[in-house]
């Protein structure tokens, strides 16, 4: 990850989900500030156990996003132990991007 993708990033710390939901073939959660929208497969993991339910983050607060470009993972870590992965690998993308993350500000990142 690029020092301009850490700052970027490093706007999440602190943020609770307020709100996530299924749009047709995507997911979007959404915080105070910002909403990121995931188009790629993705995991939830609680205590290394998979979630199926994406409600389960309602509510919970991020402690950090990181970028693995080694694993091809874009990471969000949730307190209680629990972290949201999207797989950002080539073969992944069904969409032209695999996550858009826009801020209350209109400023966007997209992976």
């Amino acid at each position: 990850m690029n020092s301009n993708e850490d700052m970027f990033l490093i706007r999440f710390e602190n943020q609770t989900i307020t709100n996530t939901c299924m749009v047709l073939d995507y997911i979007q959660l959404a915080c105070t500030d910002i909403s990121i929208s995931i188009f790629n497969k993705y995991i939830i993991k609680c205590k290394g156990e998979e979630i199926s339910d994406l409600s389960s983050i309602h509510g919970k607060v991020i402690k950090r996003i990181e970028i693995d470009d080694k694993l091809n993972l874009f990471l969000i870590y949730i307190h209680d132990d629990m972290q949201l992965l999207v797989d950002i690998s080539d073969d992944a993308y069904s969409f032209p991007e695999a996550i858009n993350i826009t801020l209350s500000n209109y400023e966007m990142m997209v992976l």
